[in-house]
Formats: structure tokens, sequence, C-alpha cells
């Protein structure tokens, strides 16, 4: 793996799980040509330009698509299994303990502590595209569309977690306005629903984000009582009826996430990257189909959400 500054990994440097991530954005042109033969055929038909011009440049642009907040920003994220990455994972969530003890005469009382377990089903997730051969004579690439399938797996996760802003799964009551009224105040009432834990974020639908951060006065929201505010531009179809966002302290939502059972076959090239918008952890596969040769790309991941504290967070609604 190349030794390339990682620029997108929630703001931080790898840890030692993930040393090898990297920022694809620049490193992709710098990957090592290299396809290797293996196993499927093609699936769907790509749509490519028949007639190329005279000179192809190599690089592509990719269309704009929705934006995303990483999943660090307001979630506690676990690894998975790692011997099984699909194993369903269990997380102690302490609740409670007993009273303390006055003037004691003896150090061995029950405190009577409380502790759950929180289970975590997780779900493979694989986005997978493919070149063939005929294409790949005409100037096209695997690397050509790993950004818009990037941008495809970041919808699908962000959906799959923001099905957990339900009112069944936080049962405050929630701000319900219109994104076009909505403001500190309102902000303000979130905060006094979850006044209790110590760090407090928000992830929120870009409509009302627009509103809040063109105001007098964000600054000040955004350092005072608030570790973060971050928008989101879609994700919410999955999420409760007319939610468009969730303010919430890190004991809300628990994630595992990372990587599959590393044993991979010797004949698929794979690298390590930190995925766009989300910051967690993807493995990309390449290899070649020899019946075809069409060559195949795949980005996996494993990811499961649970809730933990319902009283951790509050839903903001567009009513």
């Amino acid at each position: 793996m190349m030794n390339v500054q990682n620029t997108i990994y929630a703001g931080k440097p790898p840890t030692p799980e993930n040393a090898d991530a990297v920022d694809f954005y620049n490193a992709l042109k710098r990957l090592p040509v290299g396809f290797y033969p293996t196993r499927l055929g093609v699936q769907n038909a790509n749509s490519f330009a028949n007639v190329m011009p005279d000179f192809l440049q190599p690089d592509a642009l990719t269309q704009i698509v929705d934006s995303y907040a990483s999943f660090r920003a307001f979630t506690t994220i676990y690894d998975p299994a790692p011997y099984a990455p699909k194993a369903q994972s269990q997380i102690k969530f302490v609740v409670g303990s007993g009273s303390p003890v006055q003037n004691p005469t003896t150090y061995e009382t029950n405190s009577g502590d409380t502790i759950n377990a929180v289970a975590v089903p997780v779900t493979h997730y694989s986005q997978q595209w493919y070149v063939t051969n005929t294409d790949y004579q005409k100037g096209i690439r695997l690397e050509d569309a790993f950004v818009s399938n990037m941008l495809q797996l970041n919808s699908t996760l962000a959906s799959a977690v923001a099905a957990l802003f339900t009112a069944g799964n936080f049962p405050a009551t929630p701000i319900s306005v219109a994104p076009t009224a909505f403001g500190l105040g309102d902000l303000a009432s979130a905060y006094t629903t979850i006044k209790k834990t110590a760090t407090k974020s928000a992830v929120i639908d870009g409509d009302f984000f627009a509103r809040l951060s063109h105001t007098n006065g964000f600054d000040a929201a955004t350092k005072f009582g608030w570790n973060g505010i971050y928008p989101q531009s879609a994700g919410w179809a999955s999420a409760g009826s007319k939610v468009r966002g969730i303010c919430r302290g890190p004991t809300a939502i628990l994630l595992v996430t990372g990587r599959l059972f590393d044993n991979i076959a010797p004949n698929i090239k794979q690298s390590v990257f930190s995925l766009g918008d989300l910051g967690i952890v993807v493995e990309y596969s390449r290899w070649m189909n020899t019946g075809t040769r069409s060559y195949q790309a795949s980005l996996d991941v494993v990811l499961g959400g649970a809730v933990a504290d319902t009283t951790a967070g509050v839903l903001i609604q567009n009513p």
C-alpha cells in the first residue's frame, strides 16, 4: 500500500486498525494497475458512449450527488468480531449503580450495578461494478466509476443508519418546525431535552441547516454546548415519518462496522480506504474474469446499528 496522506478520515489520521486507509480521491490515480483471474460474470449493462473523442483524457469527472454526515460525528463505533465479522455483536451498556455509602463500616457493600447487553446485528454490503473488454479497449477503466460507486454505497449505508431515527427509538417530544422557520431557538429546545448528556451533536437536513447556519449567533451555537452540527442532504426516506434530523449524545446510537475477515484469495488485488463522507473503512477489490476478460471491482464493508440510550436523542421533524 502506498504511503498517501489520509485527508478525509473524519479529520483524524488512520488508527492502527486501519493503518492502510488512504484518501482515495487522490490516491486512486496512483494505484498500481493489476487485474487477476477469478470468478463471476457480467451483471446488468453499463451505459458508455459508443463514440470516443480523438483524445480521451485518463481522468473521469463524477456528477454531484448527495452528501452525508460522518458516522463518527454522531454515533459510537465498534469493530466487528475479527474472526466472524458477520456475527451479531453484544455491547455492554451500564444503566445504573447503587447509591454511595456514608460513613461506611465495610467496603464490601453490593453497589447494585445494572449492566445490559445491546445486540447489534450486522450486514455485509457489497457495491459491485465492471468494465467489459470491449469498453476497456475504448478507454474505459474501473477507476472511472470508482467515485460514483463509492457515493452509491455512501447513500445505502447512510439510509441504513437513518432507519434508527424513529419515534419508537427516541420517544422524546420531537422538535417539529418547518425548515424555513428553524433557528437557534429550536436548537436550544433540543439541547434542553438531551441536557444530561455531556457531549451533544446534531445531524440535520440541509434545508434546516441552511436556515441555521445563515443566522447571527450560529458560530456561538457550534462552540458553546454543541460539539458539532452537521448537514446531510438526503437519506431521510428510511427514517421515521417526517424526520429530518436528530440531536443526540454518544450513547444514543451504536454502530459495528469494519472490514471482512482478512483471508482474501491471492488472485484478487485489494486495498483499504476510508469511505467518503461517512469516515468508515471499506475494502476495495479488483480482479479479471478469464471467460469474458471483463474487469470486476467491489467495495465491501460490514455495518450494523442499534439504539442503546433512548433518552439521549431527540428528533427534528418537518411538520
